[in-house]
């Protein structure tokens, strides 16, 4: 039988090759490329995208110009119809210099001061959705899926740890995220429309925050690798699988840096281990003290 040593050992390992291998087959480079020249909007440009999305049915993620998708290594699909925004007209930049118009893949944020613009024209932008090529996210983890008694008493379990750790669980709208601490007010709120599995997940994460950056953060990525390779160690322990969440966002957030996870290992498992004590404890007595 395996030492509590050994266990953590044989599943660090699977993680640090798992994100390895992820890393490797990751365009970093284009990656980086992309968070300078995908567009990013005024609010008179996001309300126009907003209402064509809407009148058209289309849900869009990351729109630029035909120009900025071609530098990134993506084409627009033949017959694909863009969305249009107004980008300003720019004022020369000194007497007798040619004047200089916004061109195609301009968007509202990035318009300069309102003083130097003259006007405005409208140009067309499209969807990533209506581009095909190079990969322009990092990888993408996948909500976990399953239900299950035995993933109830899990979610049951660390909810209890939530309270024995001083913060309140509640449940509501979260946007993109999936969890949320907040330290001042001492509560946790966890994304209402999580499925059972992805839930016990989730409260892991947060649970992991709460015990391992109660004093600060020495950044947010570092922050979010260590609660979720504890999360993931944490899960392990109980039996349940989160590879194909866990790996791709540790390796998101790393951008590949291997020895960054690594560093992170030591502290992972002894939160992991202090976990497990307070799930024991739910079991023993069939409450958490404070």
């Amino acid at each position: 039988m395996a030492t509590d040593n050994e266990f953590y050992a044989r599943v660090l390992e699977r993680l640090f090759g798992e994100v390895a291998r992820i890393s490797s087959g990751t365009d970093w480079k284009n990656i980086a490329a992309a968070s300078q020249l995908l567009n990013r909007f005024s609010p008179r440009n996001s309300v126009l995208v907003a209402l064509q999305a809407r009148d058209r049915n289309i849900e869009v993620n990351h729109l630029a110009g035909y120009r900025n998708w071609q530098k990134l290594g993506r084409q627009v699909k033949k017959g694909e119809k863009g969305f249009s925004i107004l980008a300003p007209i720019i004022a020369p930049k000194a007497p007798g210099a040619p004047q200089t118009r916004a061109k195609e893949d301009s968007d509202g944020d990035r318009d300069p001061s309102a003083s130097r613009a003259i006007g405005f024209r409208w140009v067309t932008i499209f969807d990533v959705s209506q581009t095909e090529g190079n990969a322009i996210e990092g990888p993408s983890p996948q909500l976990l899926a399953g239900e299950s008694a035995e993933l109830d008493r899990v979610n049951l379990d660390l909810e209890r740890v939530v309270e024995a750790l001083g913060f309140q669980l509640t449940s509501g709208e979260l946007g993109s995220a999936n969890g949320l601490t907040d330290f001042s007010s001492r509560t946790v709120v966890i994304k209402a429309s999580l499925g059972c599995a992805q839930r016990a997940k989730t409260l892991a994460h947060e649970i992991s925050h709460i015990q391992m950056h109660a004093n600060g953060i020495v950044s947010r990525p570092v922050a979010e690798i260590e609660a979720e390779t504890s999360a993931y160690l944490i899960m392990a322990d109980l039996g349940v699988e989160t590879d194909s969440y866990s790996f791709p966002y540790i390796t998101s957030w790393s951008r590949g840096d291997l020895p960054l996870v690594l560093r992170v290992a030591e502290r992972a498992q002894e939160c992991s281990r202090a976990t497990r004590a307070l799930i024991a404890e739910v079991h023993t007595s069939g409450r958490i003290s404070n």
